[in-house]
């Protein structure tokens, strides 16, 4: 269940984002996160009992974390290249930051350059929705395997399949921090 080898996240700015990220991320035995904001994946992690491998890169330093220009993206690629490791889950949940720092197109091929590094891994990707043009959230999307898009409603939150085959759609329960995921419905594509 969501084990797309790129996966992107599209979600309303709050924290249920994040702790999908971090609920799809823990399954590996090692996480390379790189955020804007440090405390979060550190905090998720946390909440989920991470107990493997991880390391989380940001642009302020806080707790464990190595701190990144945002500003550089040369510099912010030998950062991220010299720290993935073979089988590693690269979470990159700062790619709206990042456009607004950078023109999409840089931002593109940095992102298609770490995906390239992180082959034998997951690279799943967060933007919050609205931050960016459509269509600079399109071009980067372009770049994944599956996109899915989180759906807060009155009652429930929701993941719905914006590019994925077969078509999946499934409802989250978000309780205390934490994000349990259950397979809503099924769509099989006609080909």
């Amino acid at each position: 269940m969501l084990d797309e080898r790129r996966l992107l996240l599209i979600s309303q700015f709050g924290i249920e984002g994040y702790s999908l990220l971090a609920r799809i991320a823990c399954r590996h035995p090692k996480i390379l996160w790189i955020s804007s904001n440090p405390y979060i994946p550190c905090k998720m992690l946390d909440l989920y009992a991470y107990n493997g491998n991880a390391r989380v890169l940001g642009f302020s330093s806080r707790r464990k974390t190595a701190t990144i220009n945002p500003m550089n993206l040369n510099e912010l690629g030998i950062a991220v290249s010299s720290s993935i490791e073979r089988g590693h889950a690269v979470v990159f949940s700062c790619i709206s930051e990042l456009l607004m720092f950078h023109k999409v197109e840089r931002v593109y091929y940095f992102l298609s350059n770490i995906m390239d590094k992180a082959e034998e891994g997951q690279f799943i990707g967060l933007i919050i929705e609205g931050a960016q043009d459509e269509k600079d959230e399109l071009l980067i999307a372009t770049l994944f395997d599956a996109v899915f898009k989180l759906k807060k409603g009155k009652d429930q939150i929701l993941l719905l399949p914006e590019l994925y085959i077969p078509g999946t759609a499934y409802t989250l329960r978000y309780e205390k921090g934490l994000v349990d995921i259950e397979v809503l419905e099924e769509v099989v594509a006609n080909v």
